[in-house]
């Protein structure tokens, strides 16, 4: 497996309650037609989505999962920031 993976953005603001989309462009670097998974691990995982998680690659083909981050309006989502 070669992946090389790149993000929109790396840092943004999204207030509880709101969302903000972030793309993933993945692209097969490898030689072979490939499987990759998007994941989001760590406090934000739990609210947050993932369109496609998994994308099937052709070698040298790229496509873009965006991750969509919305946090609930609730006391148990601190303030502050979130690694994801």
């Amino acid at each position: 497996m070669a992946v090389a993976a790149s993000l929109s953005e790396r840092t943004f603001v999204v207030q509880p309650g709101s969302d903000v989309t972030c793309d993933v462009q993945v692209r097969n670097t490898g030689e072979v037609v490939d499987q990759f998974s998007v994941d989001v691990v760590g406090d934000a995982a739990p609210w947050t989505r993932i369109e496609p998680a998994i994308i099937n690659l052709l070698p040298g083909n790229e496509a873009t999962a965006h991750v969509v981050f919305a946090p609930p309006r609730s006391s148990e989502v601190l303030a502050g920031t979130v690694d994801f």
